[in-house]
């Protein structure tokens, strides 16, 4: 549902999950790992996996992405640009240096501390393309007046005659209420129908 919502509105969605298998990690489009308070990985949930594997750190077999990220899962959900997604995941076992499981060879290379991590991740290849990403973005928005002119615009365009320019609201009372009316009048309805089809 949250995946299918994002996509029809075009927004950012953030949500909290614990354990996620690999079909629900599989929806996600970004995730982000943060580990003693710094941002050790955040690109595509489907290169997260490789990025950690080429670091050094071995998943144990049949482990799912999100297993080998994570333990105790402390995490949100979802943010970008076209499918929007933000996934941010603590408590990393990639992290956690009781559950780390280092490929052979990798035992003197692979980073040990939140610092190590977040400083091999700034020299990545998704390190770059994340400062990229931002510097496009405040090239488009931050400073363009056109943009901020179109918005204001916008927001003038839905405000109704009846408002002040200090009224948030873009419906009138009476019409507010009407619509809660109507959506009680429908949830009433619903139950009673259900109550019905559990009599038969």
């Amino acid at each position: 549902m949250l995946r299918t919502t994002t996509d029809v509105t075009r927004t950012a969605t953030i949500a909290s999950l614990y354990q996620a298998g690999e079909p629900i990690y599989e929806l996600f489009d970004k995730v982000c790992l943060v580990y003693d308070g710094r941002m050790v990985y955040f690109g595509p949930a489907s290169q997260a996996r490789e990025y950690f594997v080429e670091m050094g750190f071995q998943p144990a077999p049949r482990q799912t992405t999100a297993d080998f990220l994570v333990t105790g899962m402390s995490s949100y959900a979802r943010v970008k640009s076209v499918r929007p997604v933000l996934y941010v995941l603590t408590s990393a076992v990639v992290t956690d240096p009781s559950a780390r499981s280092l490929r052979s060879g990798f035992e003197n290379q692979a980073p040990r501390t939140a610092v190590e991590f977040a400083s091999h991740f700034m020299r990545s290849r998704h390190g770059v393309a994340n400062r990229e990403d931002m510097q496009a973005y405040r090239e488009l928005y931050v400073g363009n007046k056109e943009r901020k002119q179109a918005y204001m615009e916008s927001a003038e365009a839905e405000r109704p005659p009846w408002g002040g320019k200090s009224s948030p609201y873009t419906v009138s009372v009476p019409v507010q209420l009407r619509a809660l009316v109507a959506r009680r009048a429908q949830i009433l309805r619903a139950t009673l129908v259900l109550e019905a089809a559990n009599l038969l």
